[in-house]
């Protein structure tokens, strides 16, 4: 995977529970280069063990990981990602 601003409910990443993505939301996750830059430590504050393992295992499926080092420039300006019919 290699579109770090995709949403990762729409990835298939985040976990099964809608508190665990109200949870990512309210800290500032919302697409999958959020999620992957942030560290394991960083992750235990935010969710509890049962939500992380699955996050884990979620990220692992599509070979990605906690605590990447993303290139530079990958997050896109909001206007690039919406996409406005009829323009």
């Amino acid at each position: 995977m290699t579109d770090f601003n995709m949403n990762i409910v729409t990835a298939g990443l985040a976990p099964n529970e809608g508190a665990a993505c109200a949870l990512l939301h309210q800290n500032g996750i919302n697409c999958v280069g959020d999620l992957v830059e942030r560290s394991e430590a960083e992750m235990q504050h935010i969710l509890h063990t049962g939500w992380l393992d699955e996050l884990k295992t979620n990220l692992a499926g599509k070979g990605l990981h906690l605590g990447m080092a993303l290139p530079p420039g990958w997050r896109k300006a909001a206007w690039d990602i919406i996409e406005m019919p009829g323009l």
